[in-house]
């Protein structure tokens, strides 16, 4: 990992979307964004909003990819050629319906897992070889896949919000300092359970 960081939630574009069950990466960059007082601009040529601050002696760039989420690698791919970040430095945040809802995952590398979003990623940069956490969202639904990431949240759900986004910043953190074996640990036990 270099001294250049780039952190991308994914998510879809537009108010609508923006407590669906797809956007909890984009809610969580968001919330960091915040709490470091770093503020988003769109870049038309990035396709997206980027936020940027530094950390730990480390340059880090927020992404929100403003394509919908199966294009989400286009966005990711410009940034990292403009700003010349390696692939090992990157950190995807995205849902993940095949984990039990409010735990998180830390992942070096990996499969898209069935998800759009970081499908994209690995077909624009040609590699899986990026970082990932992954957020739960799985519950017991009905009907189509689609349908239920591009839901709300139900209101017993929506009530644990808040406490998974502030899960996420100490992983970041980690992540940000480099300690990935920290990292994964913290994701491990940062959940609704503990």
């Amino acid at each position: 990992m270099e001294d250049r960081l780039l952190i991308c939630g994914l998510g879809n574009p537009g108010v609508i979307y923006d407590t669906t069950r797809h956007n909890i990466g984009h809610a969580i960059i968001v919330a960091f964004a915040k709490d470091q007082g770093w503020k988003f601009k769109k870049d038309p040529h990035l396709k997206a909003e980027i936020a940027f601050g530094v950390k730990d002696q480390k340059e880090v760039h927020l992404l929100f990819p403003t394509v919908f989420m199966n294009n989400s690698g286009l966005s990711v791919e410009r940034a990292m050629e403009m700003l010349q970040i390696d692939v090992g430095s990157i950190l995807i945040i995205a849902d993940d319906v095949y984990i039990p809802f409010g735990e998180l995952r830390f992942r070096e590398k990996g499969s898209p897992g069935g998800h759009n979003g970081v499908k994209s990623v690995i077909d624009h940069l040609v590699t899986s070889d990026f970082h990932r956490l992954k957020v739960g969202v799985g519950a017991p639904y009905m009907g189509s896949l689609e349908e239920f990431v591009l839901g709300q949240f139900t209101e017993e759900e929506f009530i644990h919000i808040p406490k998974i986004i502030s899960g996420a910043p100490p992983v970041i953190d980690f992540w940000i300092k480099g300690d990935v074996g920290k990292a994964k640990e913290f994701a491990a036990t940062a959940s609704l359970k503990s």
